[in-house]
């Protein structure tokens, strides 16, 4: 993706989550920052979260997944680990950033999967 902006656009179903979450993934490696994917729903963020697990452990990584309805005390202690790749809803991640026990400038890549889900349940960071 050479450091371009990209749109993706296709059903469910046909790769998606591999097609921005290897370039994403190499991108981490070879940079040694971090790289979220904002998703909108926690069920979302747990398949997003299996699957870059699973391709991670080629290259050894460590994913955080970030989201609402459980404890916050485990999440924090994840990030606290640097994880390569996070992966969040974004209500829970702008609480962790308001409360300032996550910061942005480690993010050298970022993801928004199901951009337009996100847009219209009028999701937001404040």
């Amino acid at each position: 993706m050479n450091g371009k902006n990209v749109i993706g656009i296709a059903q469910t179903g046909t790769g998606k989550t591999l097609a921005f979450g290897i370039p994403m993934i190499e991108k981490v490696v070879k940079n040694k920052g971090q790289g979220l994917i904002l998703v909108p729903t926690r069920e979302l963020a747990i398949q997003v979260g299996n699957s870059i697990r699973e391709v991670g452990k080629l290259w050894n990584l460590h994913c955080s997944i970030i989201i609402g309805g459980v404890s916050q005390k485990r999440q924090i202690v994840s990030l606290k680990n640097n994880p390569d790749i996070i992966i969040a809803t974004p209500g829970r991640l702008a609480d962790l950033i308001n409360q300032g026990k996550f910061k942005l400038n480690k993010i050298n890549v970022l993801t928004l999967d199901e951009a337009e889900e996100c847009l219209m349940k009028d999701f937001y960071l404040k």
